[in-house]
């Protein structure tokens, strides 16, 4: 199954830029990003803000491998996000032209 133009759209739809440090220097990529949900006993976020672990936690980023091959993104690289610092922990290509990023802050 070709599934390049549904990542297209998935990635059109959701994707945030994030900005990678690498050991080339830094490179923005487009990434769906999974947040994860506050504690129990946190309460929701606010409508229109974004929930977010008190002490970093992981996350994940799900880029295009075509665009994470030509940025040279790999372990241990840094990236910022919500004003959070992680590290790329490990990738996970899905074989459908997909690489998950496990973050770690």
């Amino acid at each position: 199954m070709d599934t390049t133009a549904l990542n297209a759209a998935v990635m059109a739809t959701f994707a945030e830029p994030v900005t990678f440090g690498t050991g080339g220097g830094e490179v923005t990529l487009s990434g769906v990003i999974e947040r994860p949900a506050p504690p129990l006993g946190a309460g929701a976020a606010p409508t229109g803000t974004t929930a977010r672990l008190h002490d970093g936690g992981s996350l994940l980023i799900s880029v295009l491998t075509s665009d994470l091959d030509t940025a040279g993104v790999q372990r241990r690289d840094r990236a910022t996000v919500d004003g959070l610092r992680y590290v790329v922990a490990d990738l996970w290509p899905d074989g459908g032209g997909v690489t998950v990023l496990e973050m770690r802050s």
